[in-house]
C-alpha cells in the first residue's frame, strides 16, 4: 500500500489492474517521490513471427495504455509517470510473484523515464 501525503491509501494493485485492462501485459506501480505514483512497464510482446515493434511504437503503446488507465482511475492513483523495464522480465520471487523491492532501486536510481 502506498500512503500519499495528503493522508489517502493507494493499493498498487488497483492501478496494475487498470493498466492491464488498457493493454499493459506487466507492470509494476510504485512511489518514486512522496505523492508521485509511477508505474513500470514491460514491454508488450512482439507478434509470433511477425517483426517486433520499433522502441518508438513501444513508448507510444504504453504512454496510450497509461493514459487510458488514468482515465478510470480515482484522482489521487492516477500515474504520473512510467518507466520501461529493460530486460524481458521482472525480477521473481520462486512463487512467481514480482520482487518490488530491485524493480523500487531501480527506478529511484535515477535512469530515464518514458512519461
Amino acid at each position: 500500500m502506498i500512503v500519499l501525503p495528503n493522508g489517502f491509501n493507494v493499493f498498487p494493485e488497483d492501478i496494475e489492474i487498470a493498466l492491464r485492462d488498457a493493454g499493459i501485459r506487466e507492470s509494476v506501480v510504485i512511489e518514486t517521490e512522496p505523492g508521485r505514483i509511477e508505474a513500470v512497464c514491460l514491454a508488450p510482446a512482439g507478434p509470433l513471427g511477425g517483426t517486433a515493434p520499433s522502441p518508438d511504437e513501444i513508448r507510444a503503446s504504453i504512454a496510450a495504455a497509461v493514459k487510458a488507465a488514468n482515465a478510470v482511475l480515482g484522482p489521487n492513483q492516477r500515474i504520473a509517470g512510467w518507466r520501461l523495464w529493460p530486460d524481458s522480465d521482472f525480477p521473481r520471487t520462486h512463487t512467481l510473484k514480482v520482487k518490488r523491492d530491485p524493480v523500487r532501486a531501480w527506478a529511484k536510481a535515477g535512469l530515464p523515464s518514458g512519461g
